[in-house]
């Protein structure tokens, strides 16, 4: 019997697809019968989509789903998991993805607004074009000669120099007021060490060397003077600490004193209370 179970577990099906325990007990074996599987018949809602015109799309979206495509194949789905044994998708995102369009839109709206908040900085992108020669690295490294390239200066129209012109008027009198006061403060002599003007005497760097020994002694009086002030401030620190222990120890000793006064209050008055009730007992003579 364990041989036949033993045949049963280990093949199951002989070469002629006969169970070999299947006479096992007196059962007769089952007769497989073979069915020949019959094609589907196609569901009207598939042949409708069939004969169905395909759905119009709107072509921004046509571009964003090239873009996606694109970005698909060339960075990968990051925000998909993939089953590393079978490649499959999972359909549940742990996190959000954006696109390139909008990971470059983000970037571009994030540039105008610091663009448009700083004055110089717009100022400079609108003139980029004026300034794209020297920031190239040939003219950092000295490939290119300055006298051979193309000044926007040289090459404008009369209007377009005009505009400019126009556009540069309040730094241009800015500039003027800033050398109508350098010149104001010439005249006053100040890079003669603050001599006058008309009608008084120049008094040039020379003219103090003569007060260095007087600076020097004063600078030292003020060093002793610095060094006696912290003395005493030192000083002063410590009668202050002494005056805060003095007042600390009278305040216990007050404190005491309160104590002892209170209890010998208590005690004249238990005395007097003895006394009176003696006298009502008689013990008093």
């Amino acid at each position: 019997m364990d041989t036949v179970q033993g045949e049963i577990d280990e093949g199951g099906v002989n070469e002629e697809g006969v169970n070999e325990g299947a006479g096992i007990d007196g059962e007769k074996p089952k007769q497989t019968t073979d069915t020949t599987t019959t094609p589907l018949p196609l569901f009207s809602y598939i042949e409708s989509l069939a004969q169905r015109a395909p759905p119009a799309i709107d072509p921004l979206m046509a571009l964003e789903l090239r873009v996606r495509l694109l970005e698909g194949l060339v960075v990968g789905l990051d925000g998909l998991d993939q089953d590393p044994k079978t490649g499959v998708l999972s359909t549940t995102t742990t996190t959000t993805t954006t696109t390139l369009v909008k990971s470059t839109e983000n970037i571009k709206r994030t540039l105008n607004k610091y663009v448009e908040g700083n004055e110089t900085l717009r100022r400079f992108m609108s003139r980029y074009d004026q300034y794209a020669p020297y920031l190239t690295p040939a003219f950092a490294l000295g490939l290119l000669d300055e006298s051979t390239m193309s000044h926007p200066a040289s090459t404008s129209s009369s209007p377009d120099i005009t505009t400019y012109i126009h556009e540069m008027e309040p730094e241009i009198r800015g500039a003027d007021a800033s050398m109508q006061e350098i010149e104001t403060m010439l005249k006053r002599g100040v890079l003669d060490g603050g001599g006058g003007g008309e009608g008084k005497e120049k008094q040039t760097l020379e003219s103090y060397i003569p007060l260095q020994p007087r600076l020097a002694a004063l600078v030292e009086l003020h060093q002793q003077n610095r060094d006696r002030a912290e003395v005493l401030e030192r000083r002063v620190a410590g009668v202050m600490q002494n005056h805060a222990g003095y007042i600390d120890t009278l305040s216990d000793l007050f404190l005491a004193w309160d104590g002892a006064l209170i209890e010998a209050e208590n005690r004249v008055v238990r005395l007097e209370r003895e006394k009176e009730e003696r006298e009502r007992l008689g013990l008093v003579m």
